[in-house]
């Protein structure tokens, strides 16, 4: 967190006011505070006693604005600020709540996402596989990142800074939200690693698999890179929580730099992921019903990418706000629904081979329904396509693997042709096409 900067708190002071009953919480004034007062009261038209006059009397707040920031430190200013509204009757704002409500129904709802997908995959398939893995560790991380995110809001993330009491409570909160910064990290890149390794037993070609191969270590090595720096962004390490008051000696990096740096990067990885298996989808020729349906699923992975391009404008103050506490919270509310619709989203095709499982009937009028209302004025025909594909026994006994647990329709997965050429069916298309990047 950078060095709170006492001039811009002073422009709280701005807002701030007198009550008429101001003697007695005079003595809870700073002292630098209470000589500022004394020193611009008597240049002010305004009584001590008539609040109403020094609410709104330039000459008093300025006068009071140049003392402080003159004689005070930054706890000093932050008391200040919170007496005088106090004293005024300015109510506290708090966005605790809202924030709370956020974060426990975005991770419930990706916890409960995950728990099924795990129940699909032993109860049906009967084991799990690489990306599974994957995803078991992002929500594992899912409940340490609810505990933050409470935490956090218990401590008065979504208050004014200067709303913040005791000051202990303030060195916790930006604490937990430096450890917050890093379980975001894993939540991502785990999610998008368990993407890729979902589409690399989906689609056999070789050429896709190295696409698949490069990718997956560009994510380690941006995951890598995100968390070290994370950690490493103020030395010593304590600076993170301990900057704001003046009091500690450190250094910083470019937050705003840095935290738009791994948002780039981030959005790239979510767009290739997106638009890898589409030279794959160009290649099968399907009947109207299948495109449309897998039209449908594969848009479903812009969701996680629109939510990081909606919060890249909330980063503009980050790292150089001077109140975080409530400056951050919409950045953190959509980082938290950006982390956990990506594991939602992931588990898709596995929930949804789940519920045709034990409700077929319904998983086809729904199938049906969803087609005629599309395509109501389109007809098509079923054409054949292919795919190139190793011969090698792996490649094969993936490919059975996948058959077995990713077959959405009555067609095979993976079918064998006459010439030795493996065939997929544009039910492989719509499991993959679930995954969100």
């Amino acid at each position: 967190m950078r060095f709170l900067s006492v001039s811009l708190v002073l422009s709280g002071l701005t807002t701030l006011v007198y009550a008429a009953g101001f003697a007695e919480l005079a003595a809870q004034l700073p002292a630098c505070g209470l000589q500022c007062v004394s020193e611009s009261v008597p240049k002010s038209p305004c009584e001590l006693t008539n609040s109403t006059c020094l609410c709104v009397d330039p000459t008093f707040l300025g006068l009071t604005q140049a003392c402080v920031a003159k004689s005070c430190s930054v706890k000093e200013t932050l008391t200040m600020v919170r007496i005088q509204n106090v004293a005024c009757g300015v109510p506290v704002k708090s966005q605790q709540t809202r924030f709370k409500i956020h974060a426990i129904a975005a991770c419930v709802l990706a916890e409960i996402c995950v728990i099924l997908r795990i129940f699909s995959k032993v109860h049906i398939h009967g084991k799990l596989g690489a990306d599974d893995y994957f995803i078991i560790i992002a929500g594992c991380a899912t409940v340490p990142y609810l505990y933050l995110h409470c935490t956090l809001a218990d401590l008065g993330f979504g208050l004014h800074i200067w709303d913040i009491q005791p000051f202990d409570n303030l060195y916790r909160l930006l604490q937990y939200f430096w450890l917050d910064e890093m379980m975001y990290s894993i939540h991502l890149y785990s999610t998008k690693l368990s993407i890729l390794c979902f589409l690399w037993g989906i689609f056999p070609a070789r050429s896709f698999r190295r696409m698949v191969l490069a990718m997956g270590i560009f994510t380690i090595m941006s995951f890598v890179a995100t968390v070290l720096t994370t950690g490493l962004q103020c030395l010593p390490a304590s600076y993170n929580w301990t900057s704001w008051d003046g009091e500690h000696t450190g250094r910083c990096n470019d937050l705003n730099i840095q935290t738009y740096a791994f948002g780039a990067i981030n959005m790239v990885c979510d767009i290739l992921i997106l638009l890898m298996p589409l030279p794959e989808l160009y290649k099968l020729q399907v009947k109207s019903r299948q495109r449309i349906q897998l039209f449908v699923i594969f848009s479903l992975g812009t969701i996680v990418t629109v939510f990081s391009i909606i919060r890249l404008p909330f980063l503009v103050n980050l790292g150089k706000t001077t109140n975080p506490t409530w400056d951050y919270v919409e950045v953190t509310i959509w980082s938290v629904w950006e982390t956990e619709l990506g594991m939602v989203c992931a588990s898709l095709p596995a929930i949804r081979h789940l519920f045709k499982h034990f409700f077929p009937n319904a998983m086809q009028t729904i199938a049906a329904k969803m087609t005629s209302a599309l395509s109501s004025n389109r007809t098509g025909q079923e054409k054949s396509g292919n795919w190139s594909a190793s011969n090698s026994r792996k490649d094969r006994s993936i490919n059975r693997d996948n058959k077995a647990y990713y077959e959405l329709d009555e067609r095979s997965l993976i079918g064998k042709g006459a010439g030795g050429t493996s065939f997929a069916s544009a039910t492989a298309v719509k499991a993959s096409a679930s995954n969100c990047s």
